[in-house]
């Protein structure tokens, strides 16, 4: 998975949370960039070295993101796979 689009959101401010688990034994094997909208928020974002360990797992929080009708996540890789778990939309108005 490198994209997701979620679309008919209403046009408003909202707090983005992408949650990550380390499923690899070794910390270099999935280093990635993040882009909400088309936009980099993070990278490199290695999800091993930011859990601690493989099989943990975490939430990157973003806010004040303003998606106009349509959410779009890209994860890019740098090294490894991506492997996105979940993603939730939090509306802020």
């Amino acid at each position: 998975m490198s994209k997701v689009s979620i679309g008919n959101l209403k046009k408003s401010s909202c707090i983005v949370r992408l949650s990550f688990c380390a499923t690899e034994f070794d910390p270099n094997d999935s280093v990635l960039h993040i882009a909400l909208l088309g936009n980099m928020v993070s990278g490199p974002f290695n999800d091993f070295a930011e859990t601690g360990g493989t099989m943990r797992s975490m939430v990157k929080e973003f806010k004040d993101i303003s998606p106009r009708g349509r959410m779009v996540v890209k994860l890019t890789p740098i090294r490894g796979q991506t492997l996105l778990s979940g993603i939730e939309l939090i509306a802020q108005d």
